[in-house]
């Protein structure tokens, strides 16, 4: 007998996460992004309030993902924060860890839709023009670090992905 996995369902907030069932997707220098429903990501590791707020007024724009939630230094199970960390998590082959290991470490988590990474090169320029055009007429917000990788679709828009990494 062949049993079917049951759908995860979809937290609408951070607190609802079933952390036992996120699945790591990827990471960059400052979080780690896992799948926490089947339409749903977190972005955890270091997210502050100025990504987060950029990100919620990109949405506004339709050129950023929503924000579902944010919470900022909470603790998290273990296994996600070993998988977080950059010194024995996956990103210690982009991060140099020093002394940054976070496997006790309080993180901060951004909750959002799952994006579609499969953009053409056409649909990302478009965005990478349209980002510069809105960081021209905002010039005191944070800029954003302007890469394929930071491009994906969203309802069948392009969207800018990442806020927090061009400091």
């Amino acid at each position: 007998m062949i049993t079917k996995k049951p759908k995860q369902r979809e937290p609408k907030t951070i607190r609802a996460i079933d952390w036992s069932r996120a699945r790591y997707l990827g990471g960059g220098g400052y979080a780690a992004i896992f799948k926490v429903g089947s339409n749903t990501v977190a972005k955890v590791g270091v997210v502050d309030e100025i990504e987060a707020e950029l990100q919620r007024a990109y949405a506004k724009l339709e050129a950023g993902l929503p924000v579902l939630d944010y919470k900022p230094g909470i603790i998290l199970p273990r296994r996600i924060r070993r998988k977080t960390c950059p010194c024995h998590g996956p990103r210690k082959e982009i991060v140099a860890c020093g002394e940054n290991c976070a496997c006790e470490s309080e993180m901060d988590v951004l909750l959002m839709p799952l994006a579609d990474m499969n953009i053409t090169f056409k649909e990302a320029t478009d965005l990478m023009a349209l980002m510069s055009e809105l960081q021209q007429e905002h010039p005191e917000q944070r800029p954003w670090d302007d890469r394929m990788s930071n491009c994906a679709k969203y309802q069948g828009k392009a969207v800018a992905l990442d806020f927090g990494g061009a400091q």
